[in-house]
């Protein structure tokens, strides 16, 4: 996969990881991620997150259920500091385009 484009399997999991940060998002939140991923983010750190999803395609995270996904998205947050980071601005970004409280 090239790395600036959000293809339609990283959609569906970007899509699978909103979901698992924020339950049951509008569908429209989930095109909003991906447009400001696409359309705001300098292309360094563009190919960073979309390294991030290859990750969560290479687990299949769109596949798997919620319970599931809360465990990956643990596991692939604890390989590293950067991933950590990265896991963590996507779910901030979940949060804001959603509308969701973050947790305390």
């Amino acid at each position: 996969m090239t790395d600036t484009v959000l293809t339609e399997v990283r959609r569906a999991t970007l899509a699978a990881l909103v979901d698992t940060f924020v339950a049951e998002a509008p569908h429209d939140a989930h095109l909003t991620v991906g447009q400001y991923l696409t359309a705001s983010l300098p292309a360094e750190q563009l190919a960073g997150i979309l390294q991030l999803i290859d990750v969560f395609v290479l687990v299949g995270l769109k596949n798997q259920p919620q319970h599931i996904r809360e465990v990956a998205v643990g596991v692939v947050a604890g390989i590293s500091p950067e991933t950590a980071a990265g896991v963590g601005a996507m779910r901030q970004l979940a949060l804001s385009f959603t509308g969701a409280p973050a947790d305390e």
